[in-house]
C-alpha cells in the first residue's frame, strides 16, 4: 500500500471548506426551525427545513476520513490505541466541557435553558459523552456518536495492515449494529439510541473514501496552489470537484421523498443511506477543491477551523432567538421577516463560533496539548478535525 508522506501543502482545504458549509447547514436548521412562529402559515415546506440536519451526515463523513488521514502512519505502531484517543479526547472534551458549564450554570440560575432536564444520568452523560442518558447540550448527541467511532477506531489502529484494520472497524460498527437490534431495546433509549442506530457506518462510507484517496493515484488531494492558474474561486481537478453539485441535489431529495421524524432528521434507516452515501460523494468532491489565496477561499478555510466552536456555541444564539421570537408572537403573511431573522441568527452564530475560535478554543488547545501528553500537535489535515 502506498504510504508515502503527504506533501507539505496538502492541507485539504476543500474538505475544510465543507466542514464549515456542514456547520452553517445546522446552523441554518435550527434558526429556520426556532422561527417558524414568525413564518406562521407561510412556512417554508418541511423538506428545506429539514435539509440542514443533513450537515451531521456530512460530520460523520469527515470525520471517518480525518481519523484515517491523521492516524495514517500511526496503524501498528506500538501504543496507538491509547495515544489516538488522548488526542481526541484532547480535542473533544474541554471546549465541550466549557460549554456545557455554562449551559449548567445558565441553567440554575434561571436565566436560560430552563426546560432541560439535569438528573443524575443526563449529568453523566452530559460530561462523559457515553450513552448514558441526554446531554444537556442538545447537540452533544452527535458526540456521543463521535466517541462510540473513536473507541472502535482505537481498538483496530494497533493492527500494521491498514485495509484489514479499516475493514475491522467497519465489520465491528455493522455487527455491533446488527446484534443490538437483534436484541433490541426501548426506541430512543441509552445506549440502544447510539448502538443500534446505522448512522455509525457513515463514519465507514469517510473512511473508504480516506483509503481511496490515499491509494488511487489519480485521486492526489486538491492542493493550495498559489501560482496554478485558476477559473473563478475554485481551482482543482474539475471532474472531481463538480460531483459536488449531484451530491447536494442528493441530499435535498432525500430530504423530500425520505421518511423524516419531524424536522429533526430522516429516520436513521434512510438517513444512512439518503444523507449518508451522498456526504461521502461531498467529501470525495471536496478533495479535489482548491480555494484561491483570495480573501474569501481563505476565509473560508479559516472558518472551517472555527466549525467546532461554531456547533457548540450556535445553541446560545438560538436560545435567545427562541426568547425573541416568542414575544414577537405569531407572524403570520410575514415571511420576509421570517427569512431575514434566520439570516441574522445565522450571521451571529457565526460570529459567536470565530470569537469562541479564536479567543477560547485556540489558546486552550496550545496550553493543555503540551502539558497533557508532551507531544506536538497533531499535523494540520482539515483544519482541526472534529
Amino acid at each position: 500500500m502506498n504510504s508515502k508522506p503527504l506533501p507539505r501543502n496538502a492541507t485539504l482545504d476543500g474538505v475544510q471548506i465543507l466542514r464549515f458549509a456542514a456547520a452553517l447547514a445546522v446552523v441554518i436548521h435550527h434558526a429556520i426551525e426556532e422561527c417558524l412562529p414568525l413564518f406562521g402559515a407561510a412556512a417554508p415546506p418541511v423538506w428545506l427545513t429539514l435539509l440542514g440536519a443533513a450537515g451531521v451526515d456530512v460530520f460523520f463523513a469527515i470525520s471517518g476520513f480525518i481519523m484515517v488521514h491523521t492516524g495514517w502512519a500511526q496503524f501498528g505502531a506500538p501504543g496507538a490505541g491509547g495515544r489516538f484517543l488522548l488526542r481526541r479526547a484532547l480535542r473533544v472534551y474541554p471546549l465541550y466541557w466549557l460549554v456545557t458549564g455554562a449551559i449548567l450554570l445558565l441553567h440554575a440560575s434561571g436565566l436560560a435553558f430552563r426546560s432541560i432536564d439535569a438528573n443524575g444520568w443526563n449529568l453523566a452523560a452530559s460530561f462523559s459523552l457515553l450513552p448514558l442518558g441526554n446531554p444537556v447540550l442538545g447537540v452533544a448527541w452527535t458526540l456521543v456518536f463521535e466517541i462510540y467511532f473513536y473507541c472502535v477506531f482505537a481498538l483496530w489502529i494497533g493492527l500494521g495492515n491498514r485495509r484489514a484494520a479499516m475493514a475491522g472497524i467497519g465489520i465491528s460498527l455493522l455487527t455491533v449494529f446488527a446484534i443490538a437490534r437483534a436484541i433490541g431495546g426501548a426506541a430512543g433509549v441509552a445506549p440502544w439510541s447510539v448502538l443500534a442506530s446505522p448512522m455509525p457506518l457513515e463514519f465507514a462510507f469517510g473512511m473508504a473514501v480516506a483509503l481511496l484517496w490515499r491509494v488511487a493515484p489519480a485521486a492526489e488531494p486538491g492542493v493550495s496552489a498559489p501560482d496554478a492558474p485558476a477559473a473563478g474561486m475554485f481551482t482543482g481537478r474539475p471532474a472531481r470537484s463538480w460531483l459536488l453539485l449531484p451530491a447536494l441535489a442528493a441530499l435535498a431529495l432525500a430530504a423530500a421523498m425520505l421518511p423524516a421524524d419531524g424536522t429533526a432528521g430522516l429516520l436513521p434507516g434512510a438517513r444512512v443511506w439518503g444523507w449518508g452515501l451522498p456526504a461521502a460523494l461531498a467529501l470525495w468532491a471536496g478533495l479535489a477543491i482548491a480555494p484561491r489565496r483570495r480573501p474569501l477561499g481563505r476565509a473560508l478555510v479559516a472558518l472551517g477551523d472555527a466549525s467546532y466552536a461554531l456547533y457548540l456555541s450556535h445553541p446560545f444564539v438560538m436560545i435567545a432567538a427562541a426568547v425573541a421570537v416568542k414575544r414577537a408572537g405569531s407572524g403570520a403573511g410575514r415571511p420576509a421577516l421570517a427569512w431575514a431573522a434566520v439570516a441574522v441568527l445565522a450571521a451571529a452564530s457565526v460570529a459567536l463560533g470565530w470569537v469562541v475560535h479564536r479567543a477560547v478554543e485556540r489558546r486552550l488547545a496550545r496550553w493543555l496539548k503540551p502539558r497533557a501528553t508532551g507531544l506536538p500537535p497533531a499535523p494540520r489535515a482539515s483544519g482541526r478535525p472534529a
